[in-house]
């Protein structure tokens, strides 16, 4: 009996193989996401404690030139944080970007793997007629055979 092969079986090798990729880049997205966010979290930490001494510094009178100072570092730390703030936009577009690309490549691939699914049950029920057709014959030319040695032909 022929062994069921599927027309489109290289497509959808190629297929799986982008699936995989786009996963890889989906994954590569995320970890890119995550290290922006934590790294717009620590900043975030930093300045609060930052502007924490800022304001015990005003408290207990701190001189005018300490004050200034810490001023100016919360301000460039504020610069940061909004750079930081955007990586993490940033990031976040990607990751969804590349996860489209990935549910995109998902359907694709799914999309051929029920059609080879479809396509090999239409295969094994064809296989299954054609073996019941071989049997019938078979039974039916030794039925013939019997027959006539029976009657001495």
């Amino acid at each position: 009996m022929k062994v069921f092969e599927f027309s489109l079986g290289r497509v959808l090798d190629l297929r799986k193989q982008v699936e995989k990729e786009k996963a890889r880049t989906v994954a590569e997205a995320r970890r890119r996401s995550d290290d922006a966010e934590n790294a717009r979290e620590d900043l975030a930490k930093v300045q609060r404690a930052g502007r924490a001494k800022l304001a015990e510094a005003h408290r207990i009178g701190g001189c005018i030139g300490q004050l200034r100072n810490m001023e100016f570092v919360l301000e460039r730390m504020e610069g940061h944080l909004r750079h930081a703030e955007a990586d993490c936009r940033e990031a976040d577009e990607t990751l969804m970007e590349s996860m489209r690309h990935y549910t995109e490549a998902f359907r694709e691939r799914s999309t051929l793997d029920r059609l080879k699914s479809r396509r090999l049950e239409e295969w094994k029920t064809e296989a299954s007629r054609r073996e019941q057709k071989d049997m019938d014959e078979i039974a039916s030319t030794r039925h013939g055979r019997l027959a006539s040695e029976s009657t001495g032909v």
